[in-house]
C-alpha cells in the first residue's frame, strides 16, 4: 500500500546526486563466479575517485545518503553539516545472470539489468520491490521535511526509479539517462493544502 504524503504550503526541493566516480575496468572479461567477486568489491572494497572540484552547497536543509562506501564519501564532499544514513537509498543489486561463458564486465552488468526488469528469479530485488522501495524512501523525506531542500546521495540506476516516482509526485525537474557523479539535479514541488 502506498504510503500518503502531507500537503502543506512551501516548495520543496530535492537534490539527487550520483556517486562519484568508481575505477574499474568496464570491458575486462570474467565468468559468473569473477562477476559474483566483482559485485562484491565494487560495492565493498572499490575506491572512489573524489572529484577535485565538487559542488558543495550550503542551500540543503538535510542530506540523506545511501551506506555504500562510494556514496558515503560523495556525501561527505557535498555536504558539510551531518548526513543521516539510508539503506533504502542503496543501488539496486547486480545479480549474475546463469550463462556458461566468460563476457565482458559490461555485458555481465547489462544482462543483470535486464534479468531486474523481466523478474527473473535469481534476482536480488525484483522490480516491484525497487518501486515500493523508491515510493517509500520519498514518501517518508517529503513527509519529514515540507517545505525543505533535501539532498540524496545515491546510485545511477536507483536514481532512475527514483525519477519516476519523484515525478508522480508532482515535482518538476531533469535528470540525464547516464547522471555524472557528484552533480546534483534538482526537482521543485509547490504544496499546497488539498
Amino acid at each position: 500500500m502506498r504510503k500518503q504524503i502531507r500537503s502543506v504550503h512551501g516548495t520543496t526541493t530535492l537534490g539527487v546526486a550520483r556517486h562519484f566516480p568508481v575505477s574499474h575496468n568496464r570491458f575486462k572479461v570474467m565468468n559468473a563466479q569473477e562477476f559474483s567477486h566483482w559485485i562484491h568489491w565494487y560495492d565493498q572494497e572499490a575506491q572512489t575517485t573524489v572529484l577535485p572540484f565538487p559542488e558543495v552547497s550550503q542551500d540543503w536543509d538535510v542530506c540523506y545518503c545511501s551506506n555504500l562506501e562510494r556514496a558515503v564519501i560523495t556525501a561527505s564532499a557535498l555536504y558539510r553539516k551531518p548526513i543521516l544514513f539510508r539503506e533504502a537509498l542503496r543501488e539496486v543489486p547486480f545479480a549474475p545472470v546463469l550463462f556458461p561463458w566468460p563476457l565482458p564486465l559490461m555485458i555481465w552488468k547489462i544482462l543483470s539489468r535486464l534479468g531486474w526488469w523481466l523478474d527473473l528469479p535469481h534476482q536480488v530485488e525484483t522490480r516491484m520491490a525497487t518501486r515500493k522501495r523508491a515510493e517509500s524512501v520519498l514518501a517518508d523525506i517529503v513527509n519529514n521535511h515540507p517545505g525543505q531542500r533535501v539532498l540524496l546521495i545515491t546510485h545511477g540506476f536507483f536514481m532512475q526509479c527514483l525519477r519516476r516516482q519523484v515525478r508522480e509526485l508532482g515535482f518538476a525537474g531533469q535528470m540525464p539517462l547516464h547522471p555524472q557523479g557528484g552533480t546534483i539535479y534538482r526537482f521543485t514541488r509547490e504544496q499546497t493544502d488539498d
